[in-house]
């Protein structure tokens, strides 16, 4: 079984304290080592799991079970500066000021998730990572936008005091919250596929670990379901009955199903919401950067 490295960002008390560490222990995270720098805590992984999904929601699980701590999210996803982004790549800061003016490379650079006129300008790496994939050829990290997504969840729980009291329940079944707020139980570990935590979440992918784009996650906890991303394969021929053909088998689709809450879609590229619009009209589709819309509107 592979062994996954990440890294987790959390609050809480210090986990470098030798109580602490005896829990993280007990907890499960003997694979881990708690360190902090400039007053922000992290957590590194050493997981043996099945799949990179199975391995974060083990540990956000598992960590979770220590008293006062939360995961806020994966360190390495997430949104990178000009300059971290020629450290990941290997590229000189003047060769990616160059890509990202269309001076040099084939175009077509992502836009930043900040305002483009900030002298100080973000972008979200899974974007820069699909972009060198598609336009450069080079090879693209595989567990970026399964980062991305559960960094999503990370963040919606985070803020869901901020929802109306019907976005609050959706947002408890997304991160498999018991009504304190806690994770009640540790995981089960599961197959690739699929990941069931006991009285907490279940993850289940239905496309998007074996190629770019088309991405599918299931996610289901206390009888309640959300589907993050509904993507648009980008091998996929023009054809909009072949479109409906390739939507994932996801119970509320096509068919009504109270239990599914909603889709949230990642950020609005067509590989992350193509087959919005053959869900079932009704069913909310939500962008974090836009208000939400129906299935049946683009994102």
């Amino acid at each position: 079984m592979p062994v996954h490295q990440f890294t987790l960002i959390v609050e809480g008390p210090d986990l470098q304290g030798d109580a602490l560490i005896n829990r993280l222990f007990e907890a499960g995270c003997d694979d881990a080592a708690a360190g902090r720098i400039d007053g922000v805590q992290y957590v590194d992984f050493d997981r043996e799991a099945a799949s990179y999904d199975e391995a974060v929601l083990s540990a956000v699980a598992d960590i979770e079970r220590v008293g006062g701590v939360q995961v806020i999210r994966i360190a390495a996803a997430g949104f990178v500066s000009m300059a971290e982004i020629a450290r990941r790549t290997g590229r000189t800061r003047e060769s990616v000021r160059r890509w990202i003016a269309g001076a040099r490379g084939p175009g077509g650079f992502p836009a930043p998730v900040t305002d483009p006129r900030n002298r100080h300008r973000l972008w979200r790496w899974s974007d820069v990572a699909r972009w060198r994939a598609l336009q450069l050829g080079e090879a693209l990290e595989s567990n970026d936008h399964l980062a991305t997504a559960i960094n999503a969840g990370l963040a919606l729980r985070r803020h869901r005091d901020k929802l109306t009291p019907a976005g609050r329940t959706g947002l408890s079944g997304l991160a498999g919250l018991s009504p304190g707020g806690d994770v009640s139980s540790p995981p089960e570990r599961a197959p690739a596929s699929s990941a069931r935590h006991e009285g907490g979440m279940r993850v289940r992918i239905h496309r998007g670990t074996k190629e770019i784009g088309g991405t599918c996650i299931e996610i289901e906890a206390q009888g309640r379901r959300i589907a993050l991303d509904v993507g648009l394969p980008l091998d996929a021929p023009q054809d909009e009955q072949f479109h409906k053909s390739l939507l994932p088998e996801v119970p509320g689709f096509r068919d009504a199903d109270d239990t599914l809450l909603g889709v949230l879609v990642s950020h609005p590229h067509m590989d992350h919401y193509g087959l919005a619009r053959h869900v079932r009209p009704g069913v909310p589709v939500h962008d974090p950067e836009a208000a939400p819309v129906g299935a049946d509107d683009q994102v």
